[in-house]
């Protein structure tokens, strides 16, 4: 449009200076093309207008880069923070490995990781923004290092996590079913012992796969005095010679309701040379 203007104005300025020479009215085109451009033209108006737009989207600019910056010491002051609060409370030791304590610091971690996600969501967003405005690319001091140092600590006690889950599922059977079928047990134990050894041999080892190993060491430990709990040929008194007598468990566990997981409860006493030879002795009378 603005070519087309010049053009006309080309035009006008050819009339103008022929026009004196004729008849040639010209007081309408002068009108009509009036505040097209000169003083108030309203090409003039226009540039004045963008000029000053451009002037305020500049200004506007390095108002929102300031912003950044800013932003960007706020959320250096967040890492800090978050560093210093994950290595006051992340699980160094446990003074129980009960099920309850371990499952609640499976729901803390799980709480840290929303949090770390959300935490790296904003720097990469932040970094996004310098970007699109030319600025440097920011840069977060310790966020690396933290994301490794929660990541590896996720990774430890995700993999007991799985353990527990599979030993649930195995606990939930009730013994009679189970019983005949002991390789099972065997399988876990070995399966997972050799993803501890993976883990050693790694260099990962933590209090978390000490603890999952020393848990299949009492598994392994275990079996062969499991074997013999079979129980086939045991009648009542026997059975509450072993389950009452031995591995003190409660007068209301019975054959009926037996369940892995009431022997895997029981590891210790299992793992005992002394208790397989009662079982051993056990299992003679029965027959």
């Amino acid at each position: 449009k603005k070519a087309l203007s010049d053009q006309c104005l080309e035009k006008k300025t050819m009339l103008l200076a022929h026009a004196p020479m004729s008849s040639i009215d010209t007081s309408e085109v002068t009108a009509k093309l009036a505040n097209v451009n000169g003083e108030g033209g309203r090409w003039d108006t226009l540039e004045i207008a963008m000029e000053a737009f451009n002037e305020m989207i500049e200004e506007q600019k390095e108002q929102l880069k300031t912003v950044l910056e800013e932003r960007v010491m706020e959320l250096n002051q967040e890492i800090e923070k978050f560093a210093q609060r994950w290595s006051a409370l992340k699980p160094k030791e446990m003074a129980s490995w009960a099920r309850d304590a371990v499952l609640k610091v499976f729901a803390d971690l799980a709480g840290w990781k929303e949090s770390l996600e959300k935490l790296t969501t904003s720097t990469t967003e932040l970094a996004e923004s310098c970007g699109n405005f030319g600025m440097a690319n920011p840069s977060f001091l310790g966020l690396e290092q933290l994301q490794d140092d929660i990541g590896k600590t996720l990774e430890s006690w995700d993999m007991l996590q799985a353990y527990m889950d599979e030993i649930q599922a195995v606990s939930e059977t009730d013994w009679i079913s189970f019983r005949n079928n002991m390789g099972a047990l065997q399988d876990i134990a070995g399966n997972w012992m050799e993803k501890v050894k993976a883990t050693y041999a790694a260099g990962k080892h933590d209090l978390v796969t000490k603890r999952l190993k020393e848990e299949l060491e009492k598994l392994k430990s275990a079996l062969p005095c499991l074997k013999f709990c079979n129980g086939s040929d045991f009648k009542e008194e026997h059975w509450v010679e072993l389950l009452q007598g031995k591995l003190l468990l409660p007068k209301s566990v019975r054959l009926e309701n037996l369940k892995v997981g009431d022997f895997l409860s029981a590891l210790e006493k299992l793992a005992e040379p002394s208790l397989l030879q009662f079982v051993k002795q056990l299992q003679a009378r029965a027959q």
